[in-house]
């Protein structure tokens, strides 16, 4: 090792010892160059051994081992591939696409980007918009040395990944009013001037953002040769994904089949919610005693129930309505549930066609939304307290159509002239009427199917998509049984119900 920094560097290595001798070749081509003093090149081995040793205290998963998404998947497989080539020289630093992960909270953006840093062997510099204020005095100056001093240590830690959380913290220009404006426009334009510095520094650095509410983002930020790319990390969108993330945190601990059972439970169900029912279940099993057992995890996944049997069937039917009106206009019903979760009494996730829908598809996205209500209304005792939040959604999409969106014959952008959204009130009072009759007429067409799906949601508490088609042809079945008369038996229709 004393012989190679003398033939790169000419000069004299001091204190070189066995560890960094024996550190890995890439690590060694990073740290002894030409342009180097020997005293530089030995100071950049002794810290290789250092980040060596802080790896070795905490152990992050590799990329390998994680149970990404397919897409999620395919960005770290292209971004491991080009910061290896960095490494190697064969792609300028500069060529580095920036990011910014997008996705819910829970689903592992914080996780990911550690683990990509760890799996290309890069340093990992994480901070937050938070952390600028809560570090300092939380004024002006403080916010910035914070900021600046973020970008820094990424720099002076190469080849590096420089991690942002709460990026959606730093507000949109195009929406701010104008109380905030001046102090803010301060510090955006600040984070925008050290992005491009660390883009133009030609140091071996990749920046990534993460945040919950992508479209918060100012538009400055997210363009190219900024965090340009968009990455989503959303929660397990099959049950092969919900079964892959149960497997990283049970291991071997449950059969394979009990796997399967647990992921319909846990269907749409973000990774650090997972993580948390093994390690409640874990608990419950060392309480008892014994291994652990696929009951102490459905006992974590399904609190005890307190609603009442007529509480349970009106919420059932809820969601059975959202998941009708969405499938009969084409809409992918992932999975539907009745297990309650903080104060929705269920939920059903759907995968809507476009990120850049137009009129019709707000129309839709609203009857899909009162679907619950306009169930409710047909099938239950009338339009219950528990559709308020439907109602807030509904509204508030319709509003974005009218007053942001240009969607109708409006086309100012009411929040860039202060435009109050009172001022449509009544046109969307008006399609919020047309689209709950919409869903009313789609639920009378289809009570027989809204009426098994939320008998089977009682039973069941988790229905996936498989099981949700599987009710529509059945009943498209019968139906077309019945009419054609051919005089089926009871025992005959209960076996093909059994199908399902």
């Amino acid at each position: 090792m004393r012989k190679v920094i003398n033939a790169v560097t000419g000069g004299r290595a001091r204190n070189v010892n066995d560890d960094m001798a024996s550190l890995p070749i890439k690590v060694l081509a990073s740290a002894v160059r030409q342009e180097l003093t020997a005293g530089q090149c030995v100071d950049n081995l002794r810290r290789a051994i250092e980040r060596q040793l802080k790896l070795a205290a905490t152990y992050v998963t590799l990329l390998p081992g994680l149970p990404l998404t397919a897409p999620v998947r395919a960005w770290t497989d292209q971004v491991l591939h080009d910061l290896a080539a960095v490494q190697a020289g064969a792609l300028p630093p500069k060529d580095i696409v920036f990011a910014t992960l997008d996705g819910p909270p829970g689903t592992g953006k914080t996780l990911i980007a550690e683990s990509l840093a760890h799996t290309a062997g890069w340093k990992f510099v994480p901070s937050s918009v938070g952390t600028w204020f809560t570090s300092g005095d939380g004024a002006l100056g403080g916010v910035a040395k914070n900021l600046k001093s973020f970008m820094d240590a990424t720099l002076a830690s190469e080849p590096a990944i420089g991690f942002l959380d709460e990026l959606d913290a730093i507000p949109n220009r195009a929406t701010m009013d104008n109380r905030g404006r001046d102090w803010w426009t301060t510090i955006i334009n600040l984070f925008l001037t050290e992005i491009d510095r660390v883009r133009k520094s030609n140091k071996k650095v990749l920046l990534l953002g993460a945040t919950n509410y992508y479209d918060r983002l100012d538009d400055a930020l997210v363009r190219p040769g900024r965090l340009q790319q968009r990455v989503r990390v959303l929660p397990p969108q099959s049950e092969d994904e919900v079964v892959a993330v149960l497997r990283h945190y049970l291991g071997a601990e449950i059969a394979a089949s009990d796997l399967v059972k647990l992921a319909r439970v846990g269907s749409g169900a973000v990774p650090a919610a997972v993580e948390g029912w093994v390690k409640e279940g874990r608990a419950a099993a060392r309480l008892a005693g014994r291994p652990l057992a696929i009951g102490d995890l459905l006992s974590a996944m399904v609190p005890v129930d307190t609603r009442t049997s007529a509480d349970i069937r009106a919420i059932a039917i809820h969601e059975a309505g959202h998941t009708v009106v969405a499938h009969s206009l084409g809409r992918k019903v992932e999975s539907v549930s009745i297990i309650p979760e903080g104060e929705s009494g269920g939920h059903t996730l759907i995968r809507f066609p476009t990120i850049v829908p137009v009129w019709t598809d707000l129309l839709d996205d609203v009857a899909v939304t009162l679907g619950g209500r306009a169930a409710d209304i047909v099938l239950g005792k009338g339009a219950n307290a528990g559709a308020e939040g439907d109602l807030a959604k509904a509204t508030t999409r319709l509003i974005e159509g009218y007053a942001s969106q240009g969607m109708r014959d409006n086309l100012v952008h009411g929040p860039a002239l202060g435009v109050r959204n009172a001022e449509y009130r009544a046109d969307v009072n008006a399609d919020l009427k047309r689209q709950l009759a919409r869903a009313i007429s789609i639920i009378e067409a289809y009570h027989k199917v809204t009426l098994m799906l939320a008998d089977k949601l009682i039973e069941q508490k988790v229905l996936v998509a498989s099981e949700i088609i599987a009710v529509f042809e059945y009943c498209d079945a019968v139906s077309a049984l019945t009419k054609s008369k051919r005089g089926w038996t009871e025992p005959q229709l209960l076996e093909i119900r059994a199908g399902i």
